[in-house]
């Protein structure tokens, strides 16, 4: 029977878990990321919430917001994967930073901060 309470499913592409990979054991990048892309690894590989939670030291809302925000961007990535595969490291930047605030926030269209350009090795 289906849980209502399920967390939703994360799939990711070959490119993409590689991409957090790096980003996950990235030495010159922010704390916030390296901890996004953990939980979203983590999620990918069926843990559940609470579970995240306790791995990552985030609030379980935490996880569950990142997780939310995370599969509602899924095919705006898989479509950047697909015809702009050079462009898939700053969507998924993008799709891990935090939505523009104040008056910005109006303005944004796509994925926020998608112009972000991450350095995370080769």
């Amino acid at each position: 029977m289906f849980n209502l309470f399920q967390a939703p499913q994360i799939t990711l592409s070959a490119p993409q878990r590689q991409m957090l990979e790096k980003l996950k054991k990235g030495t010159h990048v922010p704390q916030h990321l390296v901890q996004r892309a953990t939980l979203i690894l983590l999620a990918a590989e069926g843990e559940n919430n609470a579970r995240i939670a306790q791995t990552t030291g985030l609030a379980r809302n935490t996880v569950k917001t990142w997780r939310q925000r995370w599969v509602a961007r899924a095919s705006r990535l898989n479509q950047i994967e697909a015809n702009q595969p050079r462009a898939l490291r700053a969507a998924i930047g993008g799709a891990l930073e935090d939505a523009p605030r104040g008056p910005e926030r109006r303005k944004a269209v796509g994925l926020p901060g998608e112009a972000l350009v991450l350095s995370v090795g080769p």
